[in-house]
């Protein structure tokens, strides 16, 4: 067993095969030395059941992988890494594998909080079931559809874990197009989010505010490719589509134009008064309770320092000038906080990101896929995706899973409902996450 992995040589994704009887030491060595856990999954192979557990630090991901035996029964990460429980169910009901030593006293907590219900629909696990049926071109699309706010990065994911396995390089203004939609994409999600946040507290003049100027940001993907929210410009290889000097132009525009409009709107959710005792104390979450739940808008919010756009793999990002939005409120008007200068931060990147797009091709001619296997994190709207594809000497994905914000933040959002009053808890919801609509009062 390597007794650190702090200084993990190789790129950000690594794979590290263990035997299963090492797989706790390993674990808890990758947590003294500061590593999250961010999924599991496992596939079914001729000789036993291949396991993959991955974990982040600040700019890398590391996968811990190993086989074990149809009957053999393993050792739950559960006690170190307690949010891998859920992850590890589905495991043992997908493939049969048998877990010992699980930290069950976690469960009431995560599934009995007061008076919510949390139903987990499967439907990221459906999608990646859909392997089987559909080409690694058409899986893009079926990516696409995992959440409509987030859609271009759900499809960029895809791709980039496609890419990294079958070692496909990207033209560079490919790069510079993906971030440019992808921070436009971001944009537009942080002003819906606000806009919920802004009618849930009865503020509807706010809440359409933010709603009018999204509009353009919508228009402008309507102008590039044909639909506002189902993008399908990104492709395996590259984009489907270049962004012409006009229309980069128009972006630009479009921007300065946005920044001026939405200034009073964002001091009034920073600074008026009726809004700040609204959101003030509401679904507080200590920093160390963020820091082991949670990641993106929700985790900043707490004074974390997370941000899957500091991982290695994005050095255009820091190019760029990127640097990662902190507030240390650690309750909802800190996470509407973040989401606020996050979108200016993003007009920034996207401003940088016109002036200094190179010229050249947008997409690598790809024919078929070669076999290998790859994660990789993106940082959605409200929070870190990963996204993780084994690939084979074909058109067809042998496995896809990927792991949502929406799951990645769930024991933190449990936690703020539970210190939350039961009247807080509709707009603590909204502060966490806009993509919950699954909860039921």
């Amino acid at each position: 067993m390597i007794k650190s992995r702090t200084e993990i040589s190789g790129s950000s994704g690594s794979f590290l095969s263990i035997e299963a009887c090492d797989l706790l030491d390993e674990v808890k060595t990758l947590k003294e030395d500061g590593w999250r856990f961010c999924q599991a999954c496992a596939d079914r192979l001729d000789d036993g059941i291949e396991i993959i557990y991955t974990f982040e630090n600040t700019a890398k991901l590391l996968n811990l992988k190993m086989v074990v035996a149809e009957e053999q029964t393993v050792d739950s990460i559960t006690f170190v890494f307690w949010t891998a429980f859920d992850a590890e169910l589905d495991i043992a009901r997908d493939c049969g594998v048998k877990f010992k030593h699980v930290a069950e006293e976690h469960l009431h907590e995560f599934y009995d909080v007061a008076d919510i219900s949390y139903s987990a629909e499967r439907i990221h696990g459906d999608m990646e079931a859909l392997t089987e049926q559909r080409d690694y071109r058409q899986m893009v699309y079926v990516a696409e559809r995992m959440t409509g706010t987030s859609s271009f990065g759900h499809s960029l994911g895809f791709c980039m874990a496609v890419e990294k396995a079958s070692k496909i390089e990207v033209p560079a203004r490919a790069e510079y197009l993906r971030i440019i939609l992808m921070e436009l994409s971001r944009v537009q999600s942080h002003l819906y989010w606000l806009s919920s946040v802004a009618e849930r507290i009865g503020f509807e003049s706010l809440a359409m505010g933010f709603l009018s100027v999204r509009e353009p940001v919508l228009t402008m993907f309507d102008r590039i490719s044909g639909n506002r929210i189902m993008l399908s410009l990104c492709k395996v290889g590259g984009m489907k589509k270049d962004i012409s000097t006009q229309q980069l132009e128009d972006i630009h525009n479009t921007i300065e134009n946005l920044r001026e409009r939405i200034q009073t709107l964002t001091l009034l959710v920073k600074e008026d008064a009726s809004i700040c005792r609204r959101l003030e104390g509401i679904g507080v979450l200590d920093e160390k309770t963020a820091e082991t739940f949670c990641g993106g808008p929700a985790a900043r919010g707490s004074a974390v320092m997370t941000d899957a756009r500091m991982d290695e793999s994005w050095k255009i990002y820091e190019s760029l000038g990127f640097v990662p939005i902190i507030e240390e409120g650690c309750d909802g008007l800190a996470r509407c906080k973040v989401a606020v200068e996050e979108i200016y931060h993003s007009f920034t990147l996207i401003e940088n990101a016109i002036n200094e797009i190179p010229g050249g091709e947008i997409c690598t001619e790809v024919k078929t896929l070669s076999a290998g296997e790859a994660a990789v994190r993106l940082e959605q709207p409200d929070g870190q995706a990963v996204y993780y594809v084994k690939t084979t000497d074909s058109d067809y994905i042998r496995k896809f899973r990927v792991s949502m914000p929406t799951d990645t933040n769930l024991l933190a959002y449990v936690r703020a409902m539970k210190a939350s009053d039961p009247i807080d808890r509709p707009l603590t919801s909204l502060t966490m996450d806009p993509c919950r609509n699954n909860v039921e009062w």
